[in-house]
């Protein structure tokens, strides 16, 4: 019971100092994540919302809203512990994947790539 209370927290309660979770976290372009799909090095997150990833998305990527407030739930189900994440959304200018790598961070997960570029570069070299 305890737990589940926990996991149906909104992602504010996780806060911590952003000093510490931002050194988790590296900014990667689309050749990293065209090298990384290659060799499946990597579990790749598309922080958009549902409606936006199920108009697209870079094959392969997972759908774990930035907005979401089951982020633990996500992460124990699709084993994000086992492998380094690249998280990416719309474009330089959404905030969607900062975000959410910053909340991975706060869990605990201390290896993330945030891909800037996200859909609009990907789609733009497709």
């Amino acid at each position: 019971m305890i737990l589940t209370a926990f996991v149906s927290l909104p992602f504010s309660s996780f806060q911590k100092d952003s000093k510490n979770v931002t050194s988790y976290i590296r900014t990667v372009d689309r050749t990293y994540v065209e090298k990384t799909i290659k060799n499946g090095g990597a579990i790749l997150i598309d922080a958009r919302t549902g409606f936006q990833f199920n108009a697209g998305h870079i094959p392969g990527a997972i759908n774990i809203p930035y907005n979401n407030n089951r982020l633990l739930e996500f992460y124990n189900k699709h084993g994000l512990e086992t492998k380094p994440l690249i998280v990416y959304c719309s474009d330089p200018n959404c905030p969607a994947a900062e975000i959410l790598s910053r909340e991975l961070a706060n869990i605990g997960y201390k290896n993330i790539a945030l891909y800037a570029g996200g859909w609009k570069d990907w789609i733009k070299h497709r």
